[in-house]
């Protein structure tokens, strides 16, 4: 039996693999109290989710926990679960692709204060700000004419 600290390399070596491919990866997460999920998608204490880079761009993969940003009936929603409530990870198209792992119980609350990269592009936080005019280093030069 493999250590469990392997578990994390294995979801992203998997993860890259099943991108690679040109397939969707889905992962399948167990659901409580520590696993910040939309609740209206959990079913029986499960959610399957959608982690290609097309659905949540800023994915990470983490040795001891899944972080990104999804779209969920039209709402960006922030999702972190617990790299132990990840239960299988497989390709959509192909679920012979696909690794499966047991449950590890958490004791203690995930620590979602852990620093992510913000994505300075985002503008939707940001409302009538105004950069300062620069002034311009180039100077406009005039073609002599020819006599």
């Amino acid at each position: 039996m493999l250590p469990t600290d392997f578990k994390p390399y294995l979801v992203r070596s998997f993860y890259e693999y099943i991108t690679d491919k040109n397939f969707t990866p889905y992962i399948h997460v167990f659901v409580n109290d520590f696993t910040q999920v939309p609740s209206e998608f959990v079913n029986d204490n499960a959610i399957t989710l959608n982690i290609s880079m097309l659905a949540c761009p800023d994915i990470e993969i983490k040795n001891d926990v899944v972080h990104f940003s999804a779209r969920f009936s039209g709402e960006i929603r922030e999702v972190i679960i617990p790299m132990g409530h990840v239960l299988a990870i497989y390709a959509r198209e192909d679920t012979d692709l696909m690794l499966t792992f047991p449950i590890e119980e958490h004791s203690k609350p995930l620590d979602a204060s852990q620093p992510r990269k913000e994505k300075t592009s985002e503008k939707s936080n940001v409302k009538n700000i105004k950069e300062p005019k620069r002034e311009s280093h180039l100077k406009v030069v005039k073609k002599k004419d020819k006599e």
